[in-house]
């Protein structure tokens, strides 16, 4: 008997990094079964400052676990580092997130109509799915420039 993986039950960390004018733009995904709590993402924002060094704005939803008391005080660090400044996206307005616009593409193309009998094939379907848009510039700019934050 096949047993049909809900692939929905798989969490991802999305990250756009871009310099200010938008020049340099990467992509980082993290996929994992379960959610995300504060700490899976703690080691996620430390490995983003040991790639990226220098002084970041992380622009964040108001998922639990990026409000959770542990995060806040590892933000805080950061802040008072002087290392990082912490803008929140409003309330309900998943539009104005360029990773929302990632997750779209990859639902919408690799996964759409996907019946994986296993997680690790939809990890491997994902990691894919998701390889090419490492390569591609100006697709994720345009994630950006989708989202009217940037640009």
């Amino acid at each position: 008997m096949v047993h049909n993986f809900n692939w929905k039950r798989l969490s991802a960390a999305g990250v756009l990094i871009c310099t200010p004018a938008g020049r340099s733009i990467r992509l980082r995904l993290r996929f994992q079964e379960g959610s995300f709590k504060a700490p899976d993402l703690v080691p996620v924002i430390q490995a983003l400052h040991r790639e990226f060094p220098g002084p970041t704005t992380l622009l964040w939803d108001r998922l639990p676990a990026h409000r959770s008391r542990r995060m806040q005080t590892y933000l805080q660090k950061g802040i008072e580092a002087g290392w990082l400044v912490v803008e929140w996206f409003p309330a309900y307005a998943p539009e104005l997130n360029p990773v929302e616009y990632v997750w779209g593409h990859l639902d919408g193309g690799v996964m759409a109509n996907y019946a994986p009998p296993t997680l690790g094939e939809v990890l491997n379907r994902l990691h894919c799915g998701a390889r090419p848009l490492y390569r591609r510039p100006p697709l994720l700019r345009g994630f950006l420039k989708k989202s009217g934050l940037f640009f």
